[in-house]
């Protein structure tokens, strides 16, 4: 699964690279306008429902046939209602190349609440291989598609064609794997549970995608859409591999975490070990991320997305601080608290909208990364409140995962500062190639940080050392028995 999913996030990063020289950051702006409205109301058309199965997974069969006909329904009410929409959120935004854009993502938010119930199955089978490798080569063909869209001047569809393409694709692939048998057996006094808990997951999804989506919207009203362009592809690059890790964590972690005892305190302990794991891979990068934002921009991107540079560190230190949140939404959620967990999104949702509102009005796109960075260390504390409140944590042993991966981080970056201005010959050489520059970063970073945490936090680092290769060893096993 890991493999898959690093393959399609490095076609992404490519694909991204050659999109930012094909389009202009307007462009940009536009589609993550667009995504944003099609973000809260493909929310609502799923429902909940995938999350509310999962809690189901034993008596699945059960539930099945009535999350198929409420995910069916809402998907198709909720497109046709951003459809009505699409015109009246181009005024409001003040883009009238907004509304067709829109309308087609409409299309797109019904394919994805019709895989909710074969999402759901092959969830709860544990079945995640199958779904990162629809996932990877869906986004094979997405990304060729749309760089050969953009090459031929197709602008702002260049995105919307092909991900429309890609959704029709995962939604037949989903289907054929899973094999759901769907029919009308079904029974009303089914329906309330199911909308009782998906009711509650929906709130805290639109809570969550005021905090995923809710940025482009404050800055598109404030900045317009060339400045939300640079900020797209900042905000994408700087989660490009914390994604990556944090996604499958996230996903195996939620029904893995839903077979354990909800009462004697194990859920919190291997919610904690992940969130150490996590913290000793993803903060570097976040770090490292954060110094190379400048070269990193001119040799990938180029000149036009310089500009997004500075609004590069500033997401890419918040998405170390995302390490800590995710796990411990998850964990609300894998014990069933729906009601709280869509509380807490709800309280998130509030302080991201006044933080990253505020900053905004006053400091422009910089206000609005700054603000996310902001917003993204106190939800740490936002979804360790019931661990807290219970209890099962404290606020040291909260941020304890991720004391020795910043310590470690931060003596890296003055290592890599001093290498950089110690010899003035090197540092011209590293002015005139931004290449280069990259290269001291990654390597005498790398070298330090490594040593660094191998040093402050031995322990976690064997562990993790251990895990990775009893799972080289269990696919290497897996392939020799089937070769």
């Amino acid at each position: 699964m890991v493999s898959q999913t690093l393959f399609g996030k490095v076609v992404t990063l490519l694909g991204q690279i050659v999109l930012a020289r094909l389009l202009i950051p307007e462009v940009w702006g536009i589609y993550a306008l667009a995504l944003s409205a099609a973000g809260f109301a493909s929310i609502i058309g799923q429902m909940g429902l995938i999350q509310a199965l999962i809690q189901r997974q034993n008596l699945l069969d059960y539930w099945v046939r009535p999350a198929f006909l409420l995910s069916s329904v809402s998907g198709f009410l909720i497109a046709s209602i951003l459809a009505s929409v699409a015109p009246f959120w181009a005024t409001a935004m003040n883009e009238s190349r907004l509304a067709p854009v829109i309308l087609l993502l409409a299309v797109d938010v019904l394919l994805i609440s019709l895989t909710v119930v074969p999402k759901a199955i092959l969830h709860s089978r544990l079945n995640f291989g199958h779904i990162a490798s629809v996932g990877a080569v869906g986004i094979i063909i997405q990304t060729g598609l749309s760089i050969l869209l953009a090459y031929n001047d197709f602008g702002v569809y260049s995105f919307v064609i092909p991900k429309l393409i890609f959704s029709l694709f995962q939604l037949i692939m989903l289907w054929n794997l899973a094999r759901p048998s769907i029919g009308f057996g079904f029974q009303a006094d089914q329906f309330p549970p199911l909308l009782k808990d998906g009711g509650a997951v929906v709130l805290a999804g639109l809570a969550y995608t005021i905090t995923q989506q809710g940025d482009y919207l404050i800055l598109g009203a404030l900045a317009g859409t060339e400045s939300v362009g640079l900020y797209f592809l900042a905000f994408t690059l700087s989660t490009q591999i914390t994604t990556m890790l944090t996604n499958n964590i996230q996903t195996i972690l939620l029904p893995s975490l839903g077979k354990i005892d909800r009462v004697d305190g194990t859920q919190y302990r291997q919610v904690r070990r992940t969130m150490t794991f996590l913290a000793i891979l993803i903060v570097p990068v976040c770090g490292a991320l954060a110094v190379a934002a400048e070269p990193l921009i001119a040799l990938l991107y180029g000149s036009q997305w310089g500009d997004a540079a500075p609004v590069l560190q500033a997401l890419s230190l918040a998405a170390a601080f995302r390490v800590l949140a995710g796990p411990l939404a998850v964990l609300v959620q894998a014990k069933g608290r729906f009601q709280v967990f869509s509380l807490l999104h709800i309280v998130s949702a509030i302080t991201f909208l006044t933080i990253v509102g505020v900053m905004t009005y006053f400091a422009g796109i910089l206000g609005t990364a700054y603000g996310v960075l902001a917003h993204a260390a106190l939800a740490v504390f936002i979804f360790s409140y019931q661990e807290l409140r219970e209890g099962r944590a404290t606020i040291y042993s909260i941020i304890s995962p991720i004391k020795m991966p910043i310590i470690s981080t931060l003596l890296a970056v003055i290592a890599v500062s001093l290498v950089l201005h110690a010899f003035p010959g090197l540092e011209y050489c590293v002015r005139v190639s931004s290449l280069f520059e990259l290269g001291i970063i990654g390597l005498v970073g790398g070298v330090v940080y490594g040593g660094g945490i191998y040093w402050l936090a031995r322990s976690d680092v064997l562990d993790l050392l251990s895990l990775v290769g009893s799972v080289f060893k269990v696919k290497r096993g897996a392939l020799v028995n089937n070769g």
